[in-house]
């Protein structure tokens, strides 16, 4: 696993997640301007807010996928480091982690990825680590293999 196709099946991963939140918040919004006034008018009052509340929340969605998405445009992929830091992929006994935005675990290729960020609290324990450091985190053992 490389680094930069990690980065670009994220980067699509991001523009799908965009994509259908997107589609959503206009089917949402298209939903809520057509529905008709009936005579019970708090029912219909009800449902628009429901459907505003729903818009809302797609909208912090939209917000935060946009957000990730960005980060990973400002990862320096050609940035080589001895220790682990943001942007990196790091191979260890337990797996593959990419530090730079957190979407957690991910199948890529068949094989597991964890995509955190380095403020998380696993993040905070790897950050800074090289290659053949060894520590503990939740009570499992990792060790450092690789870092690109």
């Amino acid at each position: 696993m490389k680094k930069e196709s990690v980065v670009l099946f994220l980067k699509e991963l991001m523009d799908d997640k965009i994509e259908t939140v997107n589609f959503e918040i206009a089917q949402l919004m298209s939903s809520r301007d057509s529905d008709t006034k009936s005579s019970a008018g708090d029912k219909h009052e009800t449902s628009r807010a429901m459907a505003q509340i729903e818009i809302e929340n797609a909208q912090h969605q939209l917000s935060r996928f946009l957000g990730m998405r960005e980060e990973l445009d400002k990862i320096d992929q050609s940035k080589v480091s001895i220790s682990i830091q943001h942007g990196n992929l790091v191979e260890t006994n337990k797996g593959f982690f990419f530090f730079g935005i957190g979407l957690g675990k991910i199948e890529m290729n068949q094989e597991i990825l964890f995509a955190v960020s380095l403020a998380s609290p696993i993040g905070q324990v790897f950050k800074s680590k090289k290659v053949g450091d060894e520590f503990e985190f939740n009570g499992n053992s990792y060790s450092v293999e690789h870092i690109d």
